[in-house]
């Protein structure tokens, strides 16, 4: 996870060093942030002690991690609405999360991971993972549905705690990038420009003939 976060904060340092500016960060309004927040604390609840090896989580777990990443990607989309600016970039990021719960769904709940990938970064197998508690990943096999989507791409060794990501989890990760760069970097005019829109017909009554 911590890999799909350094984009997103390298994006915000490289805003400031081209001329952008923290402050702007203020003028942002999340819409619906409590969905998001709680959807982000229902995946931590639910891989972590004491939930992760309750034997209800791990039956029924991996439908609620996909009722978060439903949180997410409805967060996503409800901004990316409000926002001219930030149309684009968040629609990459809801297609990241689109993309994650179409393999998962497809694959009854659990991300397939391939395990030559993660051995590529000396990680443990998909199965000695899986054992005895919830995880959010299988074994990518024969059967499997959509691999492409999986996650097969490891992350670079130098990365903070590098682990294998989908094409999903890239997708996101880039367009929480590309957004945070925009609001470092963007005139102030961005945060405002719903509310320029709206206020535009009553400056076209008032203005002079």
């Amino acid at each position: 996870m911590l890999g799909l976060i350094v984009p997103a904060s390298l994006a915000v340092l490289l805003g400031v060093v081209l001329g952008g500016s923290l402050s702007r960060w203020s003028t942002i309004q999340v819409r619906w942030w409590p969905l998001a927040a709680a959807s982000m604390l229902v995946q931590v609840a639910l891989f972590s002690p004491p939930l992760e090896t309750q034997p209800a989580i791990i039956v029924y777990g991996p439908w609620l991690y996909v009722l978060s990443l439903l949180g997410v990607l409805a967060v996503l989309l409800g901004n990316a609405r409000v926002r001219r600016a930030a149309l684009v970039p968040l629609s990459v990021a809801a297609l990241g999360v689109a993309l994650n719960c179409l393999v998962i769904v497809a694959n009854g709940g659990y991300m397939p991971r391939s395990d030559e990938a993660a051995a590529a970064l000396g990680k443990p197998s998909t199965a000695q993972v899986m054992r005895e508690r919830l995880v959010n990943v299988q074994p990518m096999e024969a059967e499997t549905r959509l691999a492409w989507l999986g996650d097969v791409i490891p992350q670079p060794r130098w990365l903070p705690l590098a682990n294998v990501v989908s094409t999903g989890d890239l997708l996101l990760s880039g367009g929480l990038a590309w957004w945070a760069f925009g609001v470092t970097r963007a005139s102030a005019r961005w945060p405002s420009d719903r509310r320029e829109r709206r206020s535009r017909p009553e400056a076209v009554m008032s203005s002079p003939n």
